[in-house]
């Protein structure tokens, strides 16, 4: 059995046709395969849908119709829900202070890379 991770961006290929989501559409079609998101990506999910309504990406009703679907399948379970406890907020603040300076490390992306993600929701 495969157990993926998906931060925001590849939760994104999933929902929206975009360049990478035939490689997403692939892990899904895996028969055993789990699917882990965090809980910080359930609101960037929705701020990535917003930002392709203001660019002209998506319009409303396909926003409103991806937003529906996205909470169906949190709803009926295809996704672990996990939650960030203080060590991986610890370990994200690190992860900025030796990597932010010189890389284009920002603080949700800080948060998603800080290592084990506790407990499931």
């Amino acid at each position: 059995m495969s157990k993926y991770f998906f931060d925001t961006s590849a939760l994104v290929k999933r929902y929206h046709s975009e360049e990478g989501s035939d490689f997403i559409d692939r892990l899904f079609a895996e028969t055993d395969a789990e699917f882990v998101i965090s809980d910080i990506s359930i609101i960037e999910f929705y701020s990535a849908l917003s930002m392709k309504v203001r660019i002209g990406e998506i319009d409303e009703e396909n926003f409103m119709s991806l937003r529906k679907l996205f909470s169906q399948d949190i709803k009926r379970g295809l996704y672990e829900v996990a939650e960030f406890a203080n060590d991986e907020k610890l370990e994200s603040t690190r992860l900025l202070l030796k990597y932010a300076k010189k890389h284009s490390l920002k603080t949700l992306d800080a948060i998603q890379l800080s290592g084990e993600i506790s407990k499931p929701v």
